[in-house]
């Protein structure tokens, strides 16, 4: 196998992993969610969360819309329906807890949240949560972490500094003189 077709192998190999690994050190995510009070979706960012649950502690709202609505922020930790902000990133639906996560579109906040099983969505326009399971139930949640742009940039750079050696070495083993064999 020619020295180009290995470059060539290892190079189609790592962007196999650039497209199909998941951000397991992800610090922002993508949820989404359809019932509750209408659909939406939202980016947050995140820290690991060292406490028994694991999971991410998400620290703020990058953008999103409730209801085609935009949302302006994420609540601070327990201000609303005691929510701990924390994705935990298992199989559904235990994407969230029961504290949940609230956020708000500037007039109502929201939590999302899981009772027994049951995902709920409450709004402080209609109810207190987690009283006995009150809010209108989700009818999906999705949690996908999203590496940060910076990951991206760095592993492309490594890969452009990879193809820059490789053709430099290339260009200096086509132009050296060999000296002869006298």
């Amino acid at each position: 196998m020619s020295r180009m077709s290995r470059v060539f192998l290892i190079l189609c190999a790592l962007l196999f992993l650039l497209v199909t690994a998941k951000g397991a050190f992800a610090q922002s995510f993508e949820i989404t969610w359809t019932g509750g009070y209408g659909p939406g979706t939202a980016y947050f960012n995140g820290t690991p969360n060292a406490g028994p649950s694991g999971g991410f502690l998400l620290t703020s709202l990058i953008t999103g819309t409730q209801n085609s609505v935009s949302l302006t922020g994420l609540d601070t930790v327990g201000s609303y329906g005691g929510n701990d902000n924390l994705v935990l990133l298992t199989t559904p639906p235990g994407l969230v807890d029961l504290a949940g996560i609230a956020f708000s579109d500037g007039t109502y906040s929201y939590n999302i949240y899981d009772y027994s099983g049951t995902l709920l969505e409450c709004s402080s326009e209609f109810t207190i949560c987690h009283a006995n399971g009150s809010g209108v139930d989700l009818t999906g949640l999705s949690v996908t972490e999203t590496p940060e742009p910076s990951t991206n940039l760095l592993f492309l750079s490594g890969i452009g500094i990879l193809l820059i050696a490789v053709a430099r070495k290339a260009s200096a083993a086509k132009h050296s003189v060999r000296p002869s064999a006298d």
